[in-house]
């Protein structure tokens, strides 16, 4: 089984170097890995950190979006940007043709064995709950209401802390299999372009799935 994982990232000296440990904890076999960044000059060691780690991997991929103003301004300026880079990383994924890819934000910390046990799914996509504004619980996924798009039911409560039940998407960190990348892009939608992916891959019959036997961490701060 090949597998591909990245992310696009931006001043991330702060959180890489616990993000790749967090892959290692995985003991997946790295050989069959390949890395993906959509990489976005900053004023930090970004770059160097990915290319120190990115060695152990079956090959590195780091595609420069120095033309794509990422981060920072108004969020519908980042909003289509994040568009922009997340669809350049499914660009590389065409041509890689992994079998699943591993999308994982880099300021989320993930228990030993989630990797393992995402693919053992085998969903279409499929991702470990992550409370993203901590302590409110608000869980990484979203749902459908009517001809909107919006969190139905926003908070931890809706959403059991264990066990595999479907969800209209996950995001943050998600496996998905080769046929979504090769189907399905990101699209601008106002409340962020993962909401613009959800809308594609439910219009195109994708079921999405929270695995919340692995929960994850978000690094909304650095000083966590």
């Amino acid at each position: 089984m090949r597998l591909a994982i990245g992310c696009p990232v931006y001043n991330r000296e702060w959180s890489l170097p616990r993000w790749f440990q967090c892959i290692f904890d995985q003991k997946v076999m790295l050989k069959n890995v390949d890395l993906v960044f959509a990489y976005t000059e900053g004023e930090d060691n970004t770059l160097d950190i990915i290319n120190k780690y990115g060695q152990k991997f079956h090959s590195l991929t780091i595609i420069d979006c120095n033309d794509i103003k990422a981060f920072g301004g108004r969020d519908s300026e980042r909003y289509y940007s994040l568009v922009i880079l997340r669809n350049r990383i499914f660009e590389v994924l065409r041509d890689l043709q992994p079998d699943y890819y591993f999308s994982y934000d880099s300021d989320i910390l993930l228990p030993e064995g989630t990797l393992k046990g995402l693919i053992k799914d085998k969903k279409d996509i499929v991702g470990p709950w992550v409370d993203l504004v901590p302590p409110n619980g608000i869980p990484n996924c979203v749902s459908v209401v009517g001809n909107g798009f919006r969190r139905r039911k926003p908070y931890a409560q809706f959403y059991p802390q264990t066990g595999l039940y479907e969800v209209d998407t996950v995001f943050a960190v998600s496996l998905m299999s080769n046929p979504v990348f090769n189907t399905c892009t990101y699209m601008y939608h106002p409340g962020g372009e993962d909401y613009g992916f959800a809308i594609n891959i439910i219009n195109a019959g994708f079921k999405s799935f929270m695995d919340a036997n692995y929960i994850g961490t978000h690094l909304y701060k650095r000083d966590i």
